[in-house]
């Protein structure tokens, strides 16, 4: 049977090499995951982690790991956390913000989207949303990229089994993309509803994202079902009323009042008689220093406590504006989660950085500002 030796003092670096435990199925995995993560051979690796996981005698000696050069799984005994490394914790079950649609037909169910077990409530957020849906009002949420906008509807409408039909708007976007279509089969001709009839029939809630970067009269043919939640289709003469539960939302990254930053190309304002058949209007801002690291710890519960607190300190402070960065370079949550993973996979802070941040910014002074940002908090 093969030699195992765990040792309960781990190094300094345990956090980074301790990963490699799972890579260690097949020689040829292992040795790729050296060579590109650790820049190291396998006797490297056992030589200087000699008091980390190791299977030395398979390693060592060459032996075909899918035969006695490696331990299986089941024969590995598990190692001892080192300090600020955390056990995966089952997270909390979160209350439904609506009524739970239990009985719904096999073509709704489809549009319900599933429950993220690591969403966080932003309990400020949801409850201007809950407000506004209570009350059949449409809703238009904007703000910076990467705030959760969607993210947080959409974990909404999961925890109660609301179907949401979502339509990303485009400039090339035509009218059918809502209403609908005559299409053609097998030499007949019938009538393919669009997002909107759809939705108002199924009782689901109707999220048009990147509502302005469409063409502003692509979005008039919505005015009459904001004021009436009443549709009447032109080319078939039907009409459509709404069911009980459906609803209209909006997301963007502008209020529908154009870009003056320049920032999202594409956008630009909106008819300021679509914009007052808005009921609510909610505006997202970056999240703060204890939701990242509460966001961090979940997905990542092995990331160590310190590394979590400096992805936090980095993201809050450039996010924040004290620094000379432009809010063009902000740190949005996917950047974040990028980050972690970066650095739960071994990955030194110098690389984790120019992977999620540094190889995406064209312009040498925001380069240069965020370096400062970094240097400040000692990375």
């Amino acid at each position: 049977m093969v030699q195992t030796i765990v040792s309960a003092v781990l190094p300094d670096d345990y956090h980074r090499c301790v990963r490699c435990a799972k890579w260690l199925g097949t020689r040829e995995k292992l040795e790729a995951h050296l060579t590109a993560v650790h820049s190291m051979t396998l006797e490297e690796y056992c030589g200087k982690h000699r008091k980390s996981i190791e299977r030395s005698i398979g390693i060592v000696k060459g032996k075909n790991p899918t035969k006695e050069g490696f331990a299986q799984d089941s024969d590995v005994p598990k190692t001892p956390r080192s300090p600020g490394v955390k056990s995966r914790q089952k997270p909390k079950k979160i209350t439904p913000f609506f009524p739970v649609r239990r009985s719904l037909d096999d073509a709704v169910v489809e549009y319900v989207p599933k429950v993220d077990p690591y969403f966080i409530v932003d309990k400020g957020l949801t409850a201007d949303v809950v407000f506004a849906l209570d009350n059949e009002m449409v809703l238009y949420m904007w703000g910076p990229k990467g705030t959760c906008k969607t993210h947080t509807l959409m974990q909404m409408a999961a925890l109660s089994r609301i179907p949401v039909i979502r339509l990303n708007c485009r400039a090339d976007m035509r009218s059918s993309h809502f209403i609908g279509r005559i299409a053609g089969r097998q030499g007949s001709t019938f009538w393919k509803d669009g997002v909107l009839p759809k939705a108002m029939k199924y009782g689901a809630w109707l999220l048009v994202d990147e509502v302005d970067i469409a063409p502003p009269h692509i979005l008039n043919v919505l005015q009459a079902v904001m004021d009436s939640r009443v549709l009447t289709i032109e080319d078939t003469g039907g009409v459509v009323r709404a069911h009980k539960n459906f609803r209209i939302i909006f997301d963007a990254n502008t209020s529908g009042a154009g870009d003056p930053s320049g920032q999202y190309h594409g956008t630009h304002p909106l008819n300021e008689s679509f914009r007052d058949r808005v009921g609510m209007w909610v505006k997202t801002s970056h999240p703060t220093e204890s939701f990242i690291k509460n966001l961090v710890t979940r997905k990542f519960p092995a990331l160590p406590e310190e590394e979590v607190a400096r992805v936090a300190q980095l993201a809050s402070k450039v996010n924040a504006g004290s620094s000379t960065v432009s809010e063009q370079l902000s740190v949005s949550i996917r950047r974040v989660l990028a980050m972690a993973m970066y650095l739960d996979s071994g990955y030194s802070w110098r690389r984790t950085l120019e992977f999620a941040i540094y190889n995406n910014v064209a312009d040498k002074y925001e380069l240069r500002a965020f370096k400062e940002v970094v240097k400040s908090i000692g990375l």
